[in-house]
């Protein structure tokens, strides 16, 4: 378990996945949560369900585009790198 001082969630257990996740699980993980949670493919019901929504899909986009890359990824494992 990580023992990170960051305000964010975990980036893998924001896209519900392992810090063993392969590259293309990964990918399947966003893919999934993109269905769910981007706003031109999940329509929100109300202000307060569109605000929840668009600050979740940010830290999904933002947690995909460190796992995404094996040189991010490594180094927010080894802690360098703040996410």
């Amino acid at each position: 378990e990580s023992d990170r001082t960051s305000s964010r969630p975990d980036p893998y257990k924001l896209l519900g996945i392992k810090p063993s996740a392969s590259t293309k699980d990964i990918r399947a993980a966003y893919k999934c949560m993109e269905a769910k949670w981007h706003p031109k493919l999940s329509i929100p019901r109300n202000e307060t369900e569109a605000k929840v929504q668009s600050a979740h899909w940010t830290l999904i986009k933002e947690a995909y585009r460190v796992l995404k890359h094996d040189d991010t990824r490594e180094q927010y494992d080894q802690g360098i790198l703040e996410w």
